[in-house]
């Protein structure tokens, strides 16, 4: 499986917006609905076959959602749909029983519902080929996954050798509702880049799929970094007098506490800087505050920090920058030993 970002791609979209299918890279993990009704048309099946050839030619990993219906409408098996449509994997939806669902395994990848189906039945199914398990994504606000019900599955489906995929909402948002498609309520309306690090960090996912089209391209350049380097981007407002701080690699201290940000390469800047940092800009440290200790904190002088929670004004530090708004979240996902660097939004 395809560890980076999937895409999830609408027939009724596609034919709406052509550059969907232009925006999606090559290798992509990509997931399809087969059992949308109100798609189904006379020239369905037709539509659906060229939809899949495009993405085959891009080398993309389709997975198909399908339901009993599915083969109905297509006039078709599950074997000469796979092959049909180059189907990587099939996710089973309702209507399949125990020992259907078993049948499909032992020829064919297989995708089980995370969301509703005892983890004891998937892995009775596993026992009879490579199966993975996906989350729903809710169209309907309200009704998605609570945290931590959702992080429970996930531990349970992960400790018996499950790899688990779940949805994060894109930007053009899919009707007739238009209220996102996410697995998890909470993430229904934020950002695309802190949703897929929530999941990949925090909520024990291998692998976010968006559930819609379209993302910011700046959120998709931080998106690659993380996945390819494991490091988080900041967006940054920072002090000209700082700028060369901006897009090295840092890593938080394995002993900061869970308020503050301490930045390690901060003794290695101590050292070559001295202790010629006066006091400056000692106001309040508002969470998302990048501070610098000042001459007045003796050895600590040049020490680097950024603030998780509200701190107290401090004569001895000095506010150089803060975190973007709408992306405070992130210093939250920076755990103990993470890396991660801050990227230009402009100088305070």
């Amino acid at each position: 499986m395809n560890n980076s970002l999937g895409r999830s791609v609408y027939l009724s979209l596609v034919k709406e917006n052509s550059f969907i299918l232009d925006e999606i890279p090559d290798g992509t993990s990509v997931f399809i609905s087969l059992h949308m009704e109100e798609e189904a048309d006379e020239h369905y099946s037709e539509d659906i076959l060229e939809l899949c050839d495009r993405l085959h030619d891009k080398n993309c990993q389709i997975t198909a959602d399908i339901s009993k219906r599915t083969l109905d409408i297509l006039k078709t098996d599950i074997g000469s749909l796979v092959r049909k449509f180059h189907l990587w994997a099939i996710r089973i939806d309702y209507g399949f029983s125990p020992d259907e669902m078993i049948s499909i395994a032992r020829e064919n990848n297989v995708v089980l519902n995370a969301s509703t189906m005892p983890v004891q039945e998937i892995l009775k199914v596993k026992k009879y080929g490579n199966v993975s398990a996906m989350h729903n994504f809710y169209p309907r606000k309200e009704t998605g996954l609570d945290e931590d019900h959702f992080q429970k599955i996930n531990s349970t489906l992960k400790d018996n050798g499950i790899k688990v995929m779940a949805f994060i909402p894109g930007m053009i948002k899919r009707g007739p509702l238009f209220d996102g498609l996410p697995s998890i309520e909470k993430q229904r309306y934020q950002n695309t880049y802190i949703s897929y690090v929530e999941m990949i960090r925090r909520l024990g996912v291998d692998q976010a799929y968006l559930s819609e089209p379209g993302t910011d391209k700046d959120d998709l350049r931080r998106i690659e970094l993380f996945e390819k380097q494991d490091v988080i981007s900041l967006p940054v407002t920072i002090d000209s007098d700082y700028r060369h701080l901006l897009n090295s690699v840092f890593t938080n201290r394995i002993d900061s506490p869970s308020s503050l940000i301490r930045i390690v390469e901060s003794r290695e800047y101590s050292r070559s800087n001295g202790s010629d940092i006066g006091p400056c800009n000692n106001i309040e440290r508002k969470a998302g505050s990048i501070t610098i200790d000042n001459s007045l904190y003796k050895r600590y002088c040049g020490e680097l920090q950024i603030c998780v929670k509200d701190h107290p004004q401090d004569e001895k530090v000095n506010v150089i920058g803060k975190v973007k708004e709408g992306y405070l979240d992130l210093l939250k996902m920076i755990e103990r030993g993470n890396r991660f660097l801050m990227e230009d939004e402009g100088n305070i």
